[in-house]
């Protein structure tokens, strides 16, 4: 058992393999060899490369370990495989391991003989001279001996120990910051839907029109901080998946930032600072999303006023470097003599639910999952972004650096829309709350509005008003969403389809417009795009 272990590891060591896969092989070997020599008479081990397939055309490396012995052999061979059986003595255990451990495995046992095939894949390829200078350097190596074996064995534990206990540590940690992060969602919301209904209770007991008025801005301004809760909340899902969806187009950096400097500048004034703005002299361009970029952008600006106190500065620079490696690169840094960083806080910062000390002090609100976003937004345009601080009460910098490209042989033009036009529009969803809101507003804006709040009140609608645009619920009870637009299509009628969900995830997104829908709007909806929407003909699915 030993000199197998350590025959297998030098081989596996000479042909590259990594050692996380060199310890899981030579753990299996070591499991079949204990099998071999527990339970069978005699035996051997066979180390083989294999560099081509049968019919002699090359094929990925993969080195195999073969292992047999002379014993009574194994007759409930499937079922131990399967973890059917239900041996007290453990017969079965060590097979069932190896298999888990190596990506290639097969046994096959008859009375008086079995046979175990255990596989690791090497990376690269391999030519007949590497081959035989690795044998005849194996053949020179010394064999080595039990107290050497012993010894790897344990400095193999003690580093899998300790892999475990940080393993455990982390795993400790994200489960306290996940419940510091639900803790402060309850407290968010409930902030929210407090100053919500308080307000629509002073709405409804007061006729002073500057009341109402103070009250309905409120209202207003509390329900947009709940749409970014959620909308942050979607993002941070969809960029752990990989399902953000990303729209790039050449931009113009410099461009870009002065059009956002306005409202920064009133942000400045109102806390107090100091902004002072270093662009370069021609243009920089970059392929982004535009509202994407406006996200990252705006959240490192937010978040530098947030965290300086007044009197203080912040600096925005944009500058075209060179990165060995990446080619080209147009870098934003934002800087602020705020208060800064510690040190592990710099490796932390852009994990989720994860928040500086200081910055859980000056919370005013937000749920700290800003940066994370941040970060999964930057890195799915092809970017990277970090973090400097010479320490708290030294201020902070976080640096973004985006792919850039050359400048578009076809300007960039912007189209005007025609003014608004009244529709005939059917609004059907299920939520009655939300349907009858959303249909007085769309009659405020001179439209003739209908609603159904089932398919089946759809479809008689429709065919009795004949409209022009049709809003759909993706989530209607029976009958869902995706079906009304299939049913409507099959009609053959000029007509526009919006879909209205809560579902916004990438696939939900899709499979609208595959089932017929022209675009998907996100709840709770952003009344200026539907009426954009609403004034414009529909993008081309």
């Amino acid at each position: 058992m030993v000199l197998a272990r350590q025959r297998v590891r030098q081989v596996a060591a000479e042909l590259g393999l990594a050692g996380g896969a060199q310890n899981r092989l030579v753990t299996a070997v070591s499991e079949i060899a204990r099998n071999a020599f527990q339970y069978g008479e005699s035996g051997r081990v066979e180390i083989l490369l294999e560099t081509h397939g049968d019919d002699g055309t090359p094929t990925t490396p993969t080195l195999w370990v073969r292992i047999h012995d002379r014993g009574p052999g194994i007759s409930d061979l499937q079922n131990i495989l399967g973890g059917t059986d239900r041996s007290k003595s453990g017969l079965g255990l060590g097979l069932r391991g190896a298999k888990r451990l190596v990506e290639r495995f097969s046994v096959t046992s008859e009375p008086g003989s079995t046979r175990v095939d255990l596989g690791q894949t090497i990376p690269g390829r391999l030519h007949a001279s590497q081959i035989r200078e690795l044998i005849e350097e194996l053949a020179r190596a010394p064999e080595g001996d039990a107290f050497t074996e012993i010894l790897q064995q344990n400095q193999e534990l003690l580093s899998m120990q300790q892999a475990l206990a940080q393993a455990n540590q982390d795993l400790e940690d994200a489960d306290h910051a996940k419940d510091r992060f639900l803790a402060m969602l309850g407290h968010e919301l409930r902030n929210l839907l407090n100053a919500l209904r308080s307000s629509l209770d002073v709405l409804r007991r007061s006729s002073d029109p500057r009341i109402r008025e103070r009250m309905e801005s409120l209202a207003v301004g509390q329900t947009d901080h709940l749409r970014r809760l959620v909308d942050d909340l979607l993002d941070a899902s969809q960029i752990q998946r990989g399902q953000l969806d990303i729209r790039a187009v050449p931009l113009d950096l410099p461009v870009e930032v002065d059009g956002l400097l306005e409202s920064w500048r009133e942000e400045v004034a109102r806390a107090g600072l100091r902004l002072r703005v270093d662009r370069p002299d021609r243009a920089l361009w970059i392929r982004a999303d535009p509202t994407r970029l406006t996200q990252i952008l705006g959240n490192l600006f937010s978040n530098a006023c947030k965290f300086t106190d007044a009197g203080g500065e912040i600096r925005l620079k944009m500058e075209s470097i060179h990165v060995r490696g990446l080619g080209r690169r147009a870098r934003v840094t934002v800087a602020d003599t705020g208060c800064g960083l510690k040190e592990h806080e710099l490796k932390t910062i852009f994990e989720p639910f994860t928040q500086a000390a200081e910055a859980r002090q000056r919370m005013t609100g937000g749920l700290g999952l800003g940066l994370a976003i941040v970060a999964g937004l930057v890195e799915s345009q092809g970017g990277r972004i970090w973090a400097e601080s010479d320490g708290p009460g030294e201020g902070s910098l976080f640096i973004v650096e985006l792919p850039a490209i050359d400048a578009p042989q076809e300007p960039v033009t912007l189209t005007h829309a025609a003014g608004p036009q009244p529709l005939r529009i059917l609004l059907v969803d299920d939520h009655r709350a939300s349907a009858e809101s959303l249909g007085e507003l769309l009659r405020l804006e001179g439209h003739a509005v209908e609603v159904a709040f089932d398919a089946a009140q759809a479809l008689e609608r429709y065919r009795s008003q004949a409209p022009d645009v049709v809003l759909c619920d993706i989530g209607l009870p029976g009958m869902d969403g995706y079906e009304v637009a299939r049913t409507l299509r099959r009609s053959g009628d000029e007509l526009r389809l919006l879909a209205l969900s809560g579902f916004a995830d990438p696939a939900s997104k899709s499979k609208a417009l595959e089932s017929g829908f022209d675009a998907h709007l996100s709840k709770p909806v952003d009344v200026r795009a539907l009426l954009d929407r609403l004034k414009n003909e529909p993008d081309e699915r």
